[in-house]
């Protein structure tokens, strides 16, 4: 990063009583220090000092103070901690705002960094709102003021920044949004025409990048085969130097990488996909080599989708081509320094971290495809192979690959993965500390039968007031609370635990309704375990009423329902009830298309077979 940059921002702050215009130089000159070295970069402590200095030099809310912060979210989300990075660029902004007002570069650069740190989050709402939040102060640093004034022409680079937040912003509308976002989305693409107009024609990227994002998330839903035709259409027009420059080159693929995603994830490959991914990895290999980061971008993206279609033809072709780009990036790894050559041409060199990251996503691809075959004993070593890539990884890009370990590892139906994934979700909500990360661990516990422990973390979970715990993830981890609990056996507490949360779920009229019958359900299983079977029936009678007039109930739910209330019966002596309850369930039970029907059925036979002997089942 130029040194200029630094010394247009910092010599518009104001120095304070407590620092002077050669302290700022010297503040100028040790950021632009940190920035250039990669270890220093990532410092914490550093960046946190630097942070204050600058508070104290140039005064709060100066554009140097504004870069500090940027330089704090980096390192802090670098460590992997974005809930820190929030509140240090939320200050800062709110700073800027109060003291300096209009929106410039350094306030984009921060209020994008904002942005990633809530997408690491994971708070789909959060990420809406902070779209919408810093969307004016991407407009206003790209010079489209209100109406009445006259605009400037916008800079390239507050193009492109802009066209990166519309496109991130139609993607998590288009991912989490309601109807009340039809009016959001439409006012955006028509930013983004706007945008394109003043786009120069030599930046054939920026224009593309907002026509794609447009023709993607048009109607709400994603719609790859419009969006890929539309994606065609643009760079055929700008002709076939358009991809001749890494950035431009870089930014097209990474559509393509979207476009693929976006295609996988409705299960199928579309021809119109297919087509523009092959056009331009033609057109980058034209100009750039295959093993540069542009063209293998495009071709894991196009791999990661041809394995997703589920046919077993397509995943043995995608790893076939995986292990090909594996073996690759181990040649190009150089033997003394770990450093490649990673770029176009003479490019530039780019650290070990990079290829690690790239062995890591290849392997795991690898071994995602091979345990959804069952061929555990294959998945092991793809598995150790990435987690030994991780020491060369850091902040971020690690935490990233230790939870893609961690769920591929309890997603296996082999007892040996998911107890390795036990042990990897323990480390990572560990390092973490996060809620998700903890909520995980906890809810792994539970299912796989290790109460005891899931206990303690449910009740470290919900008793941690640092931070404010989301209403849903609250209500559900009382819920599996009480279920440890019961399997515990201290049925009590687990019945005392069930009606506060049948309270809460009657003020609250936004609860799911399958987490109602989930703790009503258990509720009754309770009561029948310390005898009170009249309390139990009731809570059956009323639930299977209710639910027999709910069309969204699944019939199957339904018929447990009702084989619980027949155990009922049988716990308090009713045996002729029990069995006509059984009968009239078995019936129902065996009228259930798939799996699911023959299941419920065997279970049902099982407790007639209970109460009357082997015969009376058929």
């Amino acid at each position: 990063m130029a040194g200029g940059y630094f010394s247009r921002f910092f010599r518009t702050g104001r120095p304070t009583a407590d620092g002077s215009a050669n302290d700022a130089r010297q503040l100028e000159k040790t950021v632009h220090a940190t920035f250039a070295d990669g270890a220093a970069r990532r410092d914490e402590q550093l960046w946190l000092a630097l942070y204050q200095r600058a508070r104290a030099v140039c005064g709060p809310g100066s554009v140097g103070c504004t870069n500090a912060a940027a330089g704090v979210c980096r390192a802090l989300a670098l460590a992997g901690k974005p809930d820190k990075a929030v509140q240090v660029a939320d200050e800062a902004l709110r700073a800027r705002k109060e003291n300096f007002g209009r929106a410039d570069t350094s306030v984009v650069v921060l209020a994008g960094l904002k942005l990633q740190a809530v997408t690491d989050l994971g708070d789909p709402q959060a990420e809406l709102d902070t779209c919408a939040d810093i969307l004016p102060l991407y407009l206003e640093s790209a010079g489209y003021t209100p109406p009445g004034d006259t605009p400037a022409r916008p800079a390239h680079d507050s193009l492109v920044r802009l066209a990166g937040l519309i496109e991130h912003y139609l993607a998590v509308i288009s991912r989490h949004g309601d109807a009340g976002c039809d009016r959001v989305r439409e006012d955006l693409a028509a930013v983004a025409a706007a945008v394109t107009a003043d786009c120069d024609p030599t930046d054939p990227a920026t224009g593309i990048r907002l026509r794609h994002a447009v023709a993607l998330f048009r109607d709400g839903e994603p719609s790859p085969a419009r969006a890929a035709g539309e994606l065609a259409l643009v760079i055929d027009e700008c002709g076939p130097g358009a991809l001749a420059g890494t950035d431009d080159a870089r930014a097209v693929a990474g559509m393509i990488r979207r476009l693929c995603e976006t295609d996988s994830r409705t299960g199928r490959c579309t021809d119109e996909v297919t087509a523009v991914a092959g056009h331009v990895l033609d057109m980058v290999l034209a100009h750039h080599q295959p093993a540069s980061s542009v063209a293998l971008d495009i071709r894991l993206a196009l791999l990661e989708r041809q394995a997703a279609t589920g046919h077993d033809d397509d995943g043995d072709a995608a790893l076939a081509g995986w292990a090909e780009i594996d073996e690759e990036l181990g040649q190009l790894r150089g033997a003394e320094t770990g450093w490649m050559v990673f770029d176009d041409k003479a490019g530039p060199v780019v650290a070990a971290e990079t290829i690690a990251a790239l062995h890591c996503r290849v392997r795991l691809s690898i071994a995602r495809v091979l345990a959804s075959r069952h061929d555990f004993q294959a998945v092991l070593p793809w598995i150790a192979a990435a987690d030994a890539e991780q020491g060369v990884l850091t902040g971020a890009d690690r935490i990233r690959v230790s939870r893609e370990i961690r769920d591929l590892l309890l997603s296996a139906t082999d007892s040996r993965l998911v107890a390795r994934g036990l042990r990897q979700a323990d480390t990572v909500a560990a390092h973490t500390g996060r809620i998700s990360d903890r909520w995980i661990f906890a809810t792994a516990l539970m299912s796989t039968r290790h109460y005891g422990r899931a206990t303690q973390e449910l009740q470290a979970l919900l008793a941690d007031d640092s931070r404010e715990l989301d209403p849903r993830i609250r209500l559900a981890a009382e819920s599996n609370l009480v279920v440890c609990l019961m399997n515990l056996g201290h049925t009590e507490q687990a019945v005392d635990g069930c009606y506060r949360l049948i309270d809460r779920m009657l003020a609250d009229p936004d609860t799911a309704v399958d987490q109602q019958v989930t703790v009503r359900t258990n509720l009754a299983v309770c009561l029948s375990k310390l005898g009170r079977f009249t309390d139990a029936a009731g809570v059956l009678d009323a639930l299977i009423a209710e639910l027999r007039g709910h069309k969204a109930t699944e019939p199957a739910a339904v018929i447990e329902l009702r084989r619980l209330r027949a155990n009922v019966d049988a716990a308090t002596g009713n045996r002729p009830a029990a069995v006509y309850r059984l009968q009239d369930c078995l019936s129902d039970a065996l009228a259930l298309p798939g799996d699911a029907g023959a299941g419920l059925a065997a279970t049902i036979r099982a407790d007639l077979a209970g109460l009357t002997g082997p015969g009376a089942a058929d």
